[in-house]
């Protein structure tokens, strides 16, 4: 408002322009009229004017050029024109600034509207939240619960299921230690079955080096039979008849000795034809 009315004042001269004609004779300076702001008349040459606004005397020192119209007005009304124009530029701001307050006030509210609905929003969302976190903590609780029971049940079977397989194991560990200890048991008699065997065979080995001896210090009559003459051989048989007698009463020769008696009883018994055809039969030994 300051700076619009300086630059009012700006446009306005200070001083009367005495080289201004007037059409209108009315408005014609004069000598006679007083000023009627300062009561004096013009002295010397100087003439006091008539104001067109006011219609009112007034001195060169009281005159002011209206902005608007090109002709001269007195001070007190370039006043009131300054004033008036002030007053208007001041109204028009302050309805500018009603405008703009209400505006403001408007827009406040509509803020605070919004501010409102937000909040309410807000609200809604955070119950809505806390609902559903709610929920989620239910169903996580349950689902903890849910998971806990199925491995305690999980964790129950598999123990069921050790125990049982540890009672298997343990009538296992029973049945493969009785096992055991008749394997064991039949390990003793294999050990003192194989003791007697191996004294049984030492007893062998003995007795058949004791035959391997016996067998390397005598000569089989069968074997000497066919490695002598005849005569020699007969001569044999009776220096050594006890010997062969003996050699045929051992172990599996009593058949062998009881034929050799059936046949020379036989022998015995038959014709002297009978015997003469029968003279070379090699069982009809003249030794027994």
């Amino acid at each position: 408002m300051r700076k619009h009315a300086y630059t009012l004042v700006q446009t306005l001269p200070k001083m009367l322009d005495t080289s201004l004609e007037f059409n209108d004779d009315s408005n014609k300076p004069s000598k006679n009229e007083k000023c009627y702001i300062c009561t004096k008349k013009p002295q010397n040459s100087r003439k006091t004017l008539k104001c067109r606004q006011c219609n009112q005397w007034f001195c060169k020192d009281h005159a002011r050029k209206n902005a608007d119209e090109r002709f001269l007005i007195c001070l007190n009304c370039f006043k009131a024109n300054i004033h008036q124009e002030l007053t208007h530029q001041a109204t028009l701001q302050i309805n500018d600034l009603k405008n703009c307050i209400q505006e403001s006030n408007s827009r406040k509210n509509q803020l605070r509207k919004d501010i409102n609905h937000k909040k309410t929003q807000i609200e809604k969302l955070e119950i809505q939240i806390n609902n559903k976190n709610s929920i989620n903590n239910l169903e996580i609780t349950q689902r903890k619960i849910e998971q806990e029971s199925l491995m305690t049940n999980a964790l129950t079977k598999e123990i069921e299921t050790l125990e049982r397989v540890l009672e298997s194991s343990k009538s296992s560990e029973k049945e493969n230690k009785m096992r055991l200890e008749s394997i064991e048991g039949e390990i003793e008699e294999v050990e003192k079955y194989t003791n007697f065997m191996r004294e049984e065979k030492n007893k062998l080995l003995t007795r058949y080096d004791e035959l391997n001896k016996d067998m390397r210090d005598t000569v089989p009559y069968g074997r000497l039979k066919q490695a002598v003459c005849p005569k020699c051989c007969v001569k044999i048989k009776r220096r050594f008849r006890d010997q062969l007698l003996y050699g045929l009463r051992t172990e599996g020769t009593d058949s062998m000795i009881e034929s050799v008696l059936a046949a020379k009883a036989s022998f015995k018994a038959m014709s002297e034809t009978d015997k003469m055809s029968t003279s070379g039969d090699a069982c009809h030994c003249i030794i027994f």
